[in-house]
Parts: C-alpha cells; sequence; structure tokens
C-alpha cells in the first residue's frame, strides 16, 4: 500500500483502559472506538476534541462502555457530526449499556456530563451494517470499510478497511474464535496478509481454561450457596455476555435432574427486560445451533422461562431467598452489583462470583486478587476501603431550604407559562395576515356604500311635490366603549339603565348627538363573566370594533357599529418546511425516578414465604448525595470464573501467525502482557515489517513506501516508454541513467516552455534528488526477469472460476479447482499451482496468468 497510514494511541495503550486509536489514511481520519470508563478521564476526551473537524467516520466494535462510552459526550459537547458504523446488536445493546450506566450513576451521584437524551441524539447517527456488508465511505477518499464477526458480544464486529482495492488494514480487539452456546467464533479465513493489523494483547499472558470445568465450578459454587440458605450474586455486564450465562442457567433450571427449581433466577439491571426483549428479535445474529432451535422447535431460546426479571431493590425484595442473581455493573463501582456487595458481603453465606476483569484500581480488580489469593490458600486481607455514595433524605433545616427554594422556582416557572399563555392568545386574537387586511377592507367599501345609498333615498323622499325640501340631519351612533364605575340602586329605581339579562353582557350608554334625547341604553360584550354591581376586568372585549383596534391602520380604524359576537379564539396552525410546528413543553419527559435502599422491614417480610407482603411505592422525596470511605470487611465467598468470551494467549498467538500481516501494531493490554506478545512475534518472524507497541499520545507511521521522490524525465525517455494499467494507475518500467540536470533557473526550454523554480525547502530528505534527470541508456538495456503486477486474491480467483463454469471450493486455505489443480500461496506470499499437466491445466495456468501484468 503506497498510501500514507498513521495511528495515533489516545487511549488504551499499555494499559486495560477504554479503547480510543485515530487512523489516518492519507487525507482521511477514522476513530476506531471511543469508549470510557468510570474515571471520566477528560485529558484523553481534550485530545479528541482538537480533531473532531477531520474525523470522516466512527468505527465501533462492541456496545460496552469501553468501546462507546464517550460518544454520547462527543456528540454533544465536541460537535462530533461524522457519521458513526456499527451492527444493529451493537446499536440496541449498547444503547441498553448507556442507559443502565446512567441510570446507575444517577441513583448515587449528580451525573451531569450527558444524560439519556443526549445517548438518544447520538445514537441517531448511527449507520447500522450487516456482517460481510462492504460500504464506502462518504466524500472521495475511495475507502471502503467492512464489518466482520468477532465472537466476543452479539452483534461485536471486526473492521476491515480497504482503499483502492488494495491490502486491508483490520482492526480487531476482543475477539474470539471459539464457538459459544448463542455465539459462533471468528473466522480469520478471509485475512491474509493484510498490510496492517491492529489487535490487543490482554490475553497475551492468561491461560484459559477449559469450558466443561468452568460450568462445572460455576455449578458446584451455585449449589454450595444456596443449599446453605445464602443467595449467590454473578456480577456480570448489562446487555452483552450475560446472554451468554443467562442462557446456560435458563437451561440448567429447565433440567429437573438439577434440583434447581425450588430455587429463584433472577437477572437484575435497570433495562432488563428491554435487554431479553432485543435478544428474542436477533436470533438470526447468534450461533447456528440457537438459530437451528428456533427454527425446528419453533420457539425463541430466549424466552427465559426460568428467569426472573427485577429493575430494582423493591422488585429484588419481593423474590424469595435463597437466589441466584445475575447483575448488572461488571466494573463494581455503580450500579446493582456495588449495591448488592454493601448490603450482603457481611454474611458468610453468601457468595460473589465475578465473571470478567476491569481496569485497575476498581472493587472488581481488588476482589479478583482477593479470590485468586484464596484459590492459592495465600493469606490476604479482607477488610477492603470504599468510597460509599449514596443518596439520603433532606431533613431539617435542609428539607425546609429546599421547599422555600422549590416554591420559589415552582412560583416562577408559573409566571413565565402564563406569560408565554397570554401571548400566545395574543397572537391569536390578532390580524396578522395580508387576507385579513383585504376582507377589512372590502366590508368597510360595502359598509360605506350601503350608507350613501341610504343617505341619497332618504333625500330623494325628503324633497316634497312643491320642490321644498325638509332638512333632515343623519343620526351618528357611538359607543361608548369606556366601563362604568359603578351601576347605582338609583339609577335602577328611576328606570333610566336595565339590568342586563344576557350572561357576558354589561350596560353602556348610546349617545345620540341629537339635542333633545337623552341616553339610551345599549348591549356592550365585556367577556364571560356574568354582570355584578361592581364592573370587574375582563379578559375578552368581543365587540368587532375593538378586536379591530388592534392591529388594524389608522385610517381603517373609524368603522360602523358591528354587533357583538361570542368569544370565540380559533387557534391558527403554524407551519414550517417541515410541518406543523409543535410545543416542546408538550412533550417533557417526567422526571427520573430514584430508587432509595430497600427498607429492612420489607426484606424481613420477603425473606417469609407465609407473609402477604406489600411493598410501599418509594416517592419522589427530596435528596441529597454524601460520600463516606468506609473499611467493609468482606465475610462472604469471592470466586473468579472467567466467562469473557475472549481467545487465550495461545490462541491469538496462532491467529496472529495465520494471518501473516506485514505490519502489526498492539495495543489494550498491560505493558507486560503488550511486550510478550510483541517479543514473540519478534522471535518468531511473524510480521515481515514493524511491531509497534505505542504508549498514549504516540503516532505510529506505519507506511512502507517512505522513500518516495519526484524526479525530472528528459522527453527523450518519456516519449520511450509503454505504460499498462493497473486498477486505477499506470505502470512502465524504466531502464534510465541517472545524470545531471542543466540550470533552468531563467532559462527556457526548447519548446518554449519556462521552467518553474523549485521551492528552497522542497525534498530537504535528499538536497541531491533536484540535481538529477533520468536519460535514456546510451547502450542496450541490460537483461532482467519478468515482472508480474498486482495480487489478486484466493477468494477472488475463486469468484472468477467459478464465473467461468469450474468448480471452486476452498479447504484449509487451499483452493481446488475441478478436482484437477490446487492453488494455494507459499510462505513468500507467491501463488503455488499445482496439478496434472494436460489441457485443463495449462488452460487454468493462462487464466491465472492473466490476473497479472507484466512488465
Amino acid at each position: 500500500m503506497s498510501s500514507v497510514v498513521k495511528l495515533e494511541a489516545l487511549s488504551g495503550v499499555k494499559d486495560e483502559g477504554p479503547l480510543c486509536y485515530l487512523l489516518q489514511i492519507e487525507e482521511t481520519f477514522l476513530l476506531l472506538d471511543c469508549g470510557w470508563d468510570e474515571k471520566f478521564d477528560m485529558a484523553y476526551i481534550e485530545s479528541i476534541k482538537s480533531r473532531i473537524p477531520q474525523i470522516s467516520a466512527v468505527l465501533i466494535t462492541h456496545p460496552d462502555q469501553p468501546h462507546l462510552g464517550a460518544l454520547a459526550y462527543l456528540v454533544k459537547y465536541c460537535d462530533l457530526t461524522a457519521p458513526v458504523y456499527c451492527t444493529v446488536p451493537v446499536y440496541k445493546m449498547g444503547m441498553m449499556f448507556m442507559y443502565d450506566w446512567i441510570n446507575s450513576l444517577m441513583s448515587v451521584e449528580n451525573f451531569e456530563l450527558f444524560t439519556l437524551d443526549d445517548v438518544d441524539v447520538a445514537f441517531d447517527r448511527m449507520q447500522k451494517l450487516k456482517f460481510n456488508q462492504t460500504v464506502p465511505l462518504r466524500g472521495d477518499s475511495q475507502i471502503k470499510i467492512t464489518a466482520l464477526p468477532a465472537g466476543h458480544m452479539i452483534g461485536g464486529a471486526m473492521w476491515r478497511i480497504t482503499r483502492h482495492d488494495e491490502e486491508d488494514i483490520i482492526y480487531a480487539v476482543d475477539y474470539n474464535h471459539k464457538k459459544e452456546r448463542h455465539l459462533n467464533g471468528c473466522s480469520f479465513d478471509t485475512i491474509l496478509r493484510p498490510y496492517l493489523l491492529i489487535t490487543d494483547s490482554l490475553n497475551a499472558m492468561y491461560t484459559q481454561a477449559r469450558r466443561k470445568e468452568r460450568d462445572e465450578q460455576l455449578v458446584t459454587t451455585i449449589l454450595k450457596t444456596v443449599r446453605q440458605n445464602g443467595d449467590c450474586v454473578i456480577v456480570i455486564d448489562t446487555a452483552g455476555r450475560v446472554l451468554e450465562i443467562a442462557h446456560l442457567l435458563d437451561q440448567l433450571w429447565a433440567n429437573t435432574q438439577s434440583g434447581l427449581q425450588k430455587y429463584n433466577l433472577v437477572m437484575m439491571s435497570h433495562v432488563a427486560a428491554s435487554v431479553v426483549e432485543f435478544a428474542k428479535s436477533q436470533v438470526e445474529w447468534m450461533s447456528d445451533k440457537v438459530l437451528k432451535s428456533f427454527e425446528t422447535g419453533h420457539t425463541n431460546p430466549f424466552l427465559l422461562k426460568n428467569v426472573k426479571l427485577c429493575h430494582s431493590q423493591i422488585d429484588l425484595a419481593r423474590v424469595r431467598s435463597p437466589k441466584v442473581v445475575l447483575c448488572s455493573g461488571i466494573d463494581m463501582e455503580c450500579g446493582y452489583s456495588r449495591e448488592l456487595f454493601l448490603d450482603w458481603c457481611s454474611d458468610s453465606r453468601n457468595s460473589f462470583i465475578i465473571t470478567g476483569r476491569s481496569s485497575e484500581r476498581t472493587l472488581c480488580s481488588k476482589l479478583i486478587y482477593m479470590a485468586e489469593c484464596l484459590a492459592t490458600n495465600t493469606r490476604t486481607n479482607r477488610i477492603v476501603a470504599l468510597e460509599v455514595k449514596k443518596r439520603v433524605r433532606l431533613e431539617g433545616a435542609e428539607l425546609e431550604a429546599y421547599k422555600k427554594k422549590k416554591a420559589q422556582k415552582d412560583k416562577e416557572e408559573s409566571r413565565r407559562r402564563l406569560e408565554e399563555q397570554e401571548k400566545r392568545q395574543a397572537e391569536l386574537r390578532g390580524y396578522d395576515s395580508d387576507d385579513d387586511d383585504e376582507m377589512i377592507a372590502s366590508a368597510l367599501a360595502a359598509v360605506e356604500t350601503l350608507r350613501t345609498k341610504k343617505t341619497r333615498e332618504e333625500e330623494q323622499e325628503s324633497t316634497g311635490k312643491g320642490g321644498e325640501t325638509l332638512p333632515k340631519k343623519p343620526i351618528p351612533m357611538v359607543i361608548d366603549v369606556e366601563p362604568k364605575e359603578e351601576v347605582t340602586d338609583e339609577a335602577d329605581a328611576n328606570g333610566e339603565m336595565e339590568s342586563c339579562a344576557i350572561p357576558g353582557l354589561t350596560m353602556a350608554t348610546v349617545k345620540v348627538r341629537e339635542e333633545g334625547l337623552n341616553d339610551a341604553p345599549a348591549f356592550i360584550p365585556t367577556g364571560p363573566t356574568f354582570p355584578t354591581r361592581k364592573r370587574r376586568p375582563v379578559r375578552h372585549n368581543i365587540t368587532m370594533q375593538a378586536m379591530m383596534r388592534y392591529r388594524v391602520p389608522f385610517f381603517k380604524r373609524f368603522m360602523p357599529i358591528m354587533l357583538p359576537m361570542y368569544p370565540l379564539l380559533e387557534e391558527k396552525v403554524k407551519w414550517d418546511v417541515y410541518g406543523e410546528k409543535y410545543r416542546p413543553e408538550d412533550y417533557t419527559v417526567s422526571k427520573l425516578r430514584v430508587h432509595l435502599p430497600v427498607p429492612q422491614e420489607i426484606i424481613k417480610e420477603a425473606d417469609d414465604p407465609t407473609a402477604n407482603m406489600a411493598v410501599p411505592v418509594i416517592d419522589d422525596a427530596p435528596t441529597k448525595c454524601i460520600t463516606v470511605i468506609e473499611k467493609i470487611e468482606v465475610s462472604c465467598n469471592v470466586e473468579y470464573i472467567e466467562f469473557e468470551g475472549r481467545s487465550d494467549g495461545e490462541s491469538v498467538k496462532k491467529l496472529i501467525a495465520q494471518m501473516k500481516p506485514k505490519q502489526l501494531i498492539l495495543v489494550h493490554g498491560s505493558a507486560q502482557a503488550t511486550r510478550h506478545l510483541a517479543q514473540h512475534c519478534y522471535d518468531n518472524n511473524i510480521a515481515q515489517g514493524h511491531i509497534f507497541t505505542p504508549s498514549v499520545g504516540d503516532i505510529v507511521d506505519a507506511t512502507v513506501a517512505s522513500h518516495i521522490y519526484r524526479i525530472l524525465l528528459n522527453d527523450e525517455l518519456f516519449e520511450s516508454l509503454e505504460f499498462i494499467k493497473v486498477k486505477d494507475a499506470d505502470l512502465a518500467w524504466i531502464d534510465a541513467q541517472i545524470t545531471a540536470r542543466p540550470s533552468e533557473v531563467g532559462v527556457e526550454r526548447e519548446d518554449g516552455m519556462e521552467v518553474d523554480q523549485q521551492p528552497a525547502d522542497a525534498h530537504l530528505n535528499d538536497q541531491h534528488i533536484d540535481k538529477c534527470m533520468l536519460s535514456a541508456l546510451s547502450g542496450e538495456a541490460p537483461f532482467r526477469d519478468v515482472v508480474y503486477v498486482n495480487d489478486p486474491k484466493l477468494s477472488e480467483m475463486k469468484q472468477l472460476l467459478l464465473n467461468m463454469g469450474f468448480s471452486a471450493e476452498f479447504s484449509s486455505g487451499v483452493l481446488y479447482i475441478g478436482g484437477v489443480i490446487s492453488i494455494r500461496r507459499n510462505e513468500a506470499g507467491r501463488f503455488h499451482i499445482e496439478g496434472c499437466v494436460g489441457p485443463l491445466y495449462l488452460r487454468l495456468r493462462d487464466i491465472i496468468l492473466e490476473q497479472f501484468m507484466v512488465l
């Protein structure tokens, strides 16, 4: 590969922390995973922040926090707009991981880095792929990505990255080649001699126990615990490896000979029900055995009929002991695994089974060390100092201050909502469209016409036969809309003003501009209230004349009397380019409920099978977060039984040797494991090129063709070249000699073109290259061997022969054609053709040679 390839290690090198790497291929930058852990290290986030504008895509391998924990934060605060690629199960289960993580953190502290809504926004950017689906990236980078099954978690992927259909770059971390109950193992048969392999060294020095031995140890520990009336907690993740253990235990509980039916099996997390529902809908992503069982038995293997789902400690208290609990929170820094440990570790009858490792200085790593010491009969300190975070109810002065502050906040919120509502009603009452203005203008013109016509008729009628004109003046009527201060009893007694019998209408006077006439009462609408002795302020003035004064121009305000009408406010629907506008306050999500510790009396009643227990519902009482340092004595049994689902050290070495990468970059593993694997690959010549073990912040330059120079060819030599087309490039063989370049500054060439002056800082690596040029040989060219250009893959060769009508199939990395010829690659990477000489052999050989370009 002639492209520039670099890798910057942002996190997850020479340690077991979250994974995040920035891969550069020419001008395209790919972010490989963006994990986070319970430490929430902002230093590595800042290093990503400066590169956000350059990132073209984000590739996610697995759905847990070490692989995508920082995605929501990067989208919200760092303006990450690049598309995120993952498989369908990683999208669904990754959301469950994040939901459970956020709920666990918010139950013990005021977590404000990102919210559930931020997770939804980040996951909306994901582009969901299937296994072996090749997708080109956006833009003109000509880079294609393919997701390959990793076998670690459901939907977990290894990424194949290709540019210009050249050699592959493989990013493979946390893979498992062994077939499990619910997942198939990964396969590297289609990955041969990649240009660059980026893999982890986490299990380089780990020797894995046999699967049968692990299962027996798990069942033995469970039976030993429940038979002594103890509770057994299996610490597992939220939506990944929990499916493997839940499937195993559900089968054990379904077996009548196991003796486990009388005990309760519980799966506990904030999203337990959703995880099970998603698992039911993703059978096609699971192992062949599970898929066959689903097709033949017509039953979903993940119904988990023997598993009870709990989402809080209240739900768990309802389940009678002894019980086996699959509890989320693999690092035990937050979540139900930590809460149950604090409650149950003091009872010697209970057991805690750790199924996976986490980063250093976590409660999980401390318990694993304790379990290893207990297994080897080594003395260890069973007292653990922990930072305990919890929520407690507010009391006394704090509660009063909280209520006062909350009341003030609610009052301010009510005032703001009232102002918005009045503003909205004012907008609805107003005439803010041109159509309404035109309608009003037409009405005014019509009324004026009628008045003029009526005036003329009255004038004609008033003219007598003798030609005398009787003067008669039209009487204009004006309604006085000013409210009266008070309606007196004296006015009622004299009959000057009668009480209004129509609800919502009050009395006003009609002023007649004519001498000798008294004021006459008229009805003026003032709102939905009933008339009283004292005039009350009203919200609606439903006279059209009064409404017209709101936004009608000045010259249109004077119009005749219009009859009153009822207060009808018709809400106008507002639209934009996306459709009808909506009010966000109508779709406000209620606040998250906080689960407080279960009262001890409830737990005691739950232990009694005859008790008619009624569990109270925890109210939304005000709480605060406190942190204390406690020394806890671990009296319970602690064991470490590995169910991580990763390949062990011996398998990792064999798989890397099988792929034979040209260059190797080792990431994600302790410094000791990284050095061990690098030394093994160096001693056995597994990688042809360099073996890199970067540290945090290092930039690895994996470009092989790094010595590329630009040199001048004279016209005679260039015209003698014969180019051939190889994919997107033109190649030619040059037989030339190096000669001195004539001085070209200010000198014109023979064809009249002036040569541009090269910059002074060009090619600083070799200052003599600008003084040389290539010219044609003065004598005959020396003899040379034939050079075959292009490196076709065996898979491409198989597809070509199948299209031509030949039978071709793979077996142990060898391509067999028609049972006559076999093609394989030797240790040097060259094609090796074997078969019986004959017409078919010669024809196939010609077809194979045609796939190469000869120079």
